[in-house]
């Protein structure tokens, strides 16, 4: 009896973990998914006094779920790994460019009212940029991380284009998906303008 009992207490841990990660992916989805309508009124936008932001992605939970159930038979599968180890890289360089970003815009909010039109397009352009970034990196998020919630343990990776990522990010989020815009932001986003 002793031992039944250690592996149902044990196999309910493994179950509660199990369930721990993939709510994890939830709360992760929802917090990139409630900040793309503030990111595409910041991209679409003129010159404002206040913008929207972007939190940084905490991967500690995740990353101990995982190596609390690598012990067990219940370890996420190759593909879901790699996923977290990905959301650990966007984790690392998002700080990066939630960084850059928020330093164009407060050099905006500190230039003199009477900026030449030519600097006030320069400002635009670069916050537009930074915001573009952050865009791309929240629908590629959002895309994965509803992903791995529908497919669980039978997640793979796929080759869809970033309009694809942003079609499933404007689902996800509640918004309209504006074509048009989105190729605009792509476009942007590589062309390399600072």
């Amino acid at each position: 009896m002793g031992h039944y009992f250690t592996v149902k207490m044990f196999n309910d841990r493994v179950k509660a973990q199990n369930k721990a990660l993939y709510d994890e992916f939830e709360i992760i989805k929802d917090i990139f998914a409630s900040h793309i309508k503030g990111l595409l009124d910041d991209f679409d936008s003129n010159l404002k006094s206040k913008y929207s932001g972007l939190r940084k992605l905490d991967m500690s939970f995740v990353n101990s779920l995982l190596l609390e159930l690598a012990a067990s038979k219940d370890i996420p599968s190759k593909e879901v790994r790699l996923l977290i180890k990905n959301l650990n890289q966007v984790s690392a360089n998002l700080s990066e460019k939630i960084y850059s970003r928020e330093s164009k815009i407060e050099e905006w909010f500190n230039a003199s009212l009477n900026i030449e039109p030519k600097d006030r397009f320069a400002f635009k352009s670069s916050i537009q940029f930074h915001t573009g970034g952050l865009l791309l990196v929240a629908i590629d998020v959002i895309y994965h991380t509803s992903k791995v919630l529908r497919d669980r343990n039978h997640f793979q990776f796929s080759s869809p284009s970033h309009i694809e990522f942003a079609e499933v990010a404007c689902k996800v989020s509640g918004i309209y998906f504006d074509k048009q815009v989105w190729e605009r932001i792509v476009s942007g986003s590589f062309s390399g303008t600072k």
